[in-house]
């Protein structure tokens, strides 16, 4: 290799994409790390233009190490009748946080932004969402689910604004966790700013541990205890 590996590596990227007026893309970015013992900073920014009335389907999937430190902002702007959905999938990594700025440029406009998170040892994983409402008859949509093992951190932040102006928005935002250890911990906050009238609008958020009759059932049949916590 021409890379000194004990050194710590750094990569600072900056991704462009543009989708045209009805056209279509499909985008997948994976983040695995080269070398698994050295100290690793990722820093990325998104940005993605999405036409009138085209689509964009943009999957991300981190499978680094425990020594990767992350920093990822997603920023998007749509066109009249423009459709986004946005997926984050964290399966392995040290400490992660990413940003989400979709924005509206028009009526008609639908976004979904979903999140799986995997988390174990210690683990610290971050999601932030920030969409504001401007224009009337747009559509978003938010699940983000975490599973936290061990000492695992999960958070999550949500802030959906409808201003003044966006009649007919429907708005949804939930969050669902599952702690399976008593030592992981979750930090939710979904927020709503409605200064709107008809609008639909909701959000929620759920932490519960592992159902521990099923657990008991499981190791009754003879599975054992960490393959029956992964099963469930």
């Amino acid at each position: 290799s021409v890379f000194n590996t004990s050194m710590p590596l750094m990569a600072a990227r900056r991704v462009l994409i543009h989708v045209e007026d009805g056209a279509h893309a499909t985008v997948l970015m994976c983040d695995h790390p080269r070398v698994h013992d050295v100290d690793y900073l990722s820093c990325r920014v998104v940005e993605a233009v999405v036409g009138r009335d085209a689509s964009l389907d943009f999957y991300d999937l981190e499978e680094s190490t425990p020594l990767t430190r992350r920093a990822s902002v997603f920023a998007s702007t749509q066109a009249e009748g423009a459709r986004l959905n946005v997926c984050s999938i964290y399966l392995n990594g040290g400490m992660t946080r990413n940003e989400f700025y979709p924005r509206h440029l028009g009526e008609h406009c639908d976004t979904r932004l979903g999140g799986l998170a995997i988390g174990g040892g210690a683990q610290i994983v971050d999601n932030a969402t920030f969409i504001c409402h401007r224009y009337p008859r747009c559509n978003s949509d938010q699940l983000f689910k975490y599973a936290l093992f061990d000492s695992a951190q999960g958070a999550f932040e949500g802030l959906v604004t409808v201003e003044a102006g966006a009649e007919f928005t429907e708005a949804h935002q939930t969050n669902r966790n599952l702690l399976a250890s008593p030592d992981a911990r979750m930090h939710t906050m979904p927020q709503l700013i409605i200064n709107c009238d008809e609008v639909k609008a909701s959000h929620g958020a759920a932490t519960g541990q592992l159902d521990e009759d099923a657990l008991f059932y499981m190791r009754s049949r003879g599975i054992p205890v960490d393959e029956a916590r992964m099963m469930l």
